[in-house]
């Protein structure tokens, strides 16, 4: 029909000049729900106290330091780092019972968040990308918690998966795909719990931000995530939202720092 009489055409559809349905964002939001069993239920919240620690990056060496002070009822005076927080944790089980009771809560929580899958984009850095383009490239993947079994006994294990396949992005990623990858099959990349000794949420100067806007640039930094192993590789990633890096960097720490 045409547009004089104030209905909707053809080109004004395909040119996404017309705003979604309420009806077809409800639909679409149901449909991605089902699709990743993660988003069917709140996310858990981190103690107040854990939460405190993602404002500085956690080494294996170093674990990750306070840079305030924790709420009671813990003594400032005594708890300088992560590893020292759970370290008064286990050992005055009686005097901190809630406290305990509450991290032991969210880990679970957190533990069945990766079980189930959370949506990420994996980026590579300069070095790793697609020489001489975008060198913060990304492809969308799952990120979720996986148990291995070995003789020694079981160890957990991050894994990134691509539902489908995706174009090789450089020589020195192992997150690639093979050219006779089969039908119906996941891309994968794994990370042993054991073999990461950073976790970061400081986005290197060679993530390209010329492409976006400032805020744009902003709401990615906010977004950004980073792994690194014992043989110094690398792992960055974004989150969907800010407020989902702040969740995973603090999960991830407790898990890392637990595997201690």
């Amino acid at each position: 029909s045409s547009s004089n009489d104030g209905e909707p055409t053809s080109a004004m559809i395909l040119e996404g000049k017309l705003q979604s349905p309420t009806e077809a964002i409800v639909f679409g939001g149901a449909l991605r729900r089902l699709e990743l069993p993660s988003t069917m239920y709140p996310h858990p919240t981190p103690p107040k106290n854990l939460i405190k620690f993602n404002a500085n990056d956690w080494t294996a060496e170093n674990s990750c330091k306070l840079p305030g002070n924790l709420d009671p009822p813990f003594d400032d005076n005594t708890i300088s780092t992560l590893r020292q927080l759970f370290e008064t944790l286990q050992q005055g089980e009686s005097l901190y019972e809630e406290e305990l009771n509450e991290l032991e809560v969210f880990a679970q929580k957190f533990k069945q968040m990766l079980y189930d899958g959370v949506t990420i984009d994996r980026a590579w850095p300069a070095e790793e990308g697609k020489g001489g383009q975008d060198s913060s490239f990304t492809t969308k993947v799952t990120l979720k918690l996986d148990r291995k079994t070995f003789s020694s006994g079981k160890e957990d294990c991050l894994l990134f998966v691509a539902k489908s396949r995706v174009a090789a992005v450089g020589s020195n990623c192992a997150f690639s795909c093979p050219t006779d990858l089969p039908k119906n099959k996941c891309l994968s990349e794994s990370l042993d719990m054991l073999r990461i000794v950073k976790v970061s949420q400081t986005m290197p100067q060679n993530f390209d931000q010329k492409s976006t806007s400032l805020q744009e640039a902003r709401k990615r930094r906010k977004r950004f995530v980073s792994l690194k192993t014992k043989d110094g590789k690398r792992v960055p990633f974004l989150a969907r939202t800010g407020k989902d890096a702040s969740l995973l960097a603090c999960g991830l720490k407790l898990l890392v720092e637990r595997s201690r």
